[in-house]
């Protein structure tokens, strides 16, 4: 892919442009977003509903007593042995598990430095895992993530508090605001993050790869196979529309917030490699998609992605971004 050529610094030196970068206030105003949610229960018209909505398997259940036989209760909880041993209709009582875990990975690789309209990936990533964790946090589950770059994972283990999800989001628009232009491109740590995650979520854990499908190889497909097999997993495939489809709009600029850039649009090689590069990430995560893997939530950089989440979830978004 031919390199970008950069022109002048802005005036004023370096400026957090919250479109660029990702900024903490915006992703904490996200919190009071509401309408949607990663629970198993999904709306009629939820991509999660049907074929992936069995996966959702809702929060797990720990026993609590044995009893005698109620009308009304559930004969598929009575304990036949112990019915059996005791000569009675013996039910096994459940209550439901308050601290199911909520784990992020994210991708914040140089490759999420890109955008062509609201925002760039980085920032939409960011948007994804702000919402994610603030609406697991309302349902009273814990926190936790694995931020991951070409070169370093970040792990924070679950805590169900607000403190927790700050800090996560913080530690996330620290790593994004790493990123520059210029800087080569390499293989994000997915698969690293994926074995790091296998330790801690051992069961009924909701775990979403948040990214643009980057690091997804042949070692993944295990990985994540071991990972849905006792958890919900959900992949959030960020995108931009210029990586589908790189319109022939000749020179263009780019911009990092910091400084401008601009590339030749109509160079037939660049517009390939746009093109080959998205579907081959594409493609990896739907063919795990449709092996039952993972469900898979598209979004792109184009609208606010508390909107898009809420219209593939099939609810309305109330709060910043809708």
């Amino acid at each position: 892919m031919p390199a970008f050529t950069r022109l002048r610094p802005r005036h004023g030196g370096p400026v957090a442009d919250p479109r660029v970068f990702p900024d903490l206030d915006a992703l904490v105003r996200l919190q009071v977003a509401s309408g949607f949610s990663f629970r198993a229960s999904q709306p009629r018209h939820s991509v999660l509903r049907g074929r992936h909505g069995s996966r959702l398997r809702g929060r797990g259940l720990n026993f609590e007593e044995l009893r005698g036989y109620q009308p009304g209760d559930d004969l598929r909880h009575v304990d036949w042995r112990a019915s059996a041993r005791r000569g009675e209709a013996q039910v096994r009582v459940y209550t439901e598990e308050r601290d199911r875990s909520t784990w992020l990975l994210v991708n914040l690789a140089q490759g999420m430095f890109f955008g062509s309209a609201h925002s760039t990936k980085a920032v939409a990533a960011a948007e994804f895992a702000a919402l994610a964790a603030w609406r697991s946090l309302a349902s009273g589950d814990r926190v936790g993530a694995i931020l991951f770059d070409e070169e370093q994972l970040q792990v924070y283990r679950p805590l169900r508090t607000h403190a927790q999800v700050v800090r996560i989001l913080d530690a996330i628009v620290a790593l994004g605001r790493s990123l520059r232009p210029g800087r080569a491109p390499g293989q994000p740590r997915l698969n690293d993050a994926l074995e790091r995650v296998l330790r801690f979520a051992r069961h009924d854990a909701l775990v979403l790869l948040i990214g643009d499908g980057a690091g997804v190889g042949k070692d993944t497909v295990p990985l994540v196979s071991r990972l849905s097999r006792h958890n919900d997993c959900i992949a959030g495939l960020v995108y931009d529309p210029m990586e589908r489809d790189l319109p022939d709009a000749g020179p263009l600029r780019a911009t990092d917030g910091t400084a401008d850039w601009h590339f030749d649009s109509g160079a037939g090689a660049l517009r390939r490699a746009f093109r080959e590069d998205f579907e081959r990430r594409e493609l990896a995560l739907t063919q795990l998609s449709r092996r039952r893997e993972l469900a898979l939530l598209p979004v792109h950089t184009a609208l606010p992605v508390a909107g898009q989440l809420a219209r593939l979830l099939g609810a309305r978004a109330t709060g910043p971004g809708a």
